[in-house]
């Protein structure tokens, strides 16, 4: 069977030798067989090609979440450290200062400056008598970087005078409370107070670190 040819008309008159005037016919192609149409067909089949399956959207949410998990256990680890870094850099710092105390007053700070029967925790008032008491020797007496006052986490220094409810104590411990309980090091001390709930604080399971004289 012979398919039909598509035709059009053009503005472009002619003389006809009978009618006198008339319209040329130029023959097309098929529409049918246009190349154009056959592009659109590829252009199609490529963009269903590359297309994500809703499996491969849920596999790739997958990735990136653990991956976010990953980093933010990563920077929160790096984070523990700083603190426990300060933590033992303001211990040192207390020990400095302590020990001008003591060259200049043959003692430690004790009952009669602090009012307390064995010293001073960070996150109470009376962290600021044992300030008043150091300022000759040091600018500010250093918090906790979280200085949480909760016994279970002990998140804030201690200084302990010894003996306890001495006017001249002759001793003394100073702690905190690491989040990284493997991260001692030469030189560090551990210890663990004897009468609770102070020991739950300070014992070697919970991280305590400090210095006692």
């Amino acid at each position: 069977m012979i398919k039909p040819k598509a035709y059009f008309q053009t503005s472009r008159p002619y003389k006809s030798a009978k009618t006198g005037a008339g319209f040329i016919l130029i023959e097309l192609p098929s529409l049918r067989h246009s190349p154009s149409r056959r592009s659109f067909g590829a252009v199609g089949r490529l963009r269903r090609a590359h297309a994500f399956t809703l499996v491969e959207l849920l596999v790739v949410i997958s990735v990136i979440g653990l991956l976010a998990s990953v980093i933010l256990v990563s920077l929160n680890s790096a984070r523990a450290k700083a603190r426990d870094a300060k933590r033992k850099s303001d211990l040192r710092q207390m020990v400095n200062a302590l020990e001008l105390y003591f060259n200049v007053n043959d003692r430690y700070p004790g009952y009669n400056d602090l009012g307390t029967s064995s010293g001073a925790i960070s996150c109470e008032g009376n962290w600021n008598t044992l300030q008043t008491a150091l300022s000759l020797y040091m600018n500010s007496l250093p918090r906790d970087p979280q200085n949480i006052c909760d016994w279970a986490s002990g998140r804030f220094y201690k200084y302990h005078y010894k003996p306890y409810l001495s006017a001249q104590p002759t001793g003394y411990e100073i702690a905190a409370s690491l989040e990284n309980t493997s991260d001692l090091t030469t030189g560090d001390f551990l210890y663990n107070c004897a009468v609770p709930p102070e020991s739950c604080i300070y014992r070697k399971a919970a991280g305590g670190w400090g210095f006692s004289k």
